[in-house]
């Protein structure tokens, strides 16, 4: 992938991470899980950057870390849907049709090398 940064990082009990590249976590989402888990197709998600909390294979979702720039959703954006708090920021376990039609769009716009391949799926 030229152009993107993909960034997995193994979280430590002891540290909290509110950090990715210099900016603050934003938000906790939860989405589909990629991958077989081999060195030729590893466990990832469909996001420019993020920061994986936990992959769920048998379940198939993964709970990530990611800037709220990177995905275009500001507070506003986001004011009607349900999140619940966490050290890492706030969860959203699904985001409605819309709010995932705008951050599919900013990604787009933003990556645009890559456009249609980010995306944020609810499991």
């Amino acid at each position: 992938m030229v152009g993107a940064v993909a960034v997995c990082v193994c979280m430590r009990p002891d540290r909290r991470v509110d950090r990715i590249h210099g900016r603050k976590v934003k938000m906790v989402l939860k989405t589909k899980l990629l991958g077989t888990g081999t060195d030729s197709d590893p466990y990832r998600v469909a996001l420019p950057t993020y920061q994986l909390v936990v992959g769920h294979i048998d379940k198939g979702y993964a709970l990530v870390n990611v800037n709220e720039d990177d995905i275009g959703l500001t507070d506003e954006a986001l004011k009607h849907e349900n999140p619940q708090k966490t050290v890492d920021g706030m969860f959203y376990e699904t985001l409605c049709d819309d709010c995932l039609a705008a951050a599919h769009r900013h990604m787009d716009k933003r990556y645009q090398e890559h456009k249609g391949k980010f995306r944020i799926e609810n499991v």
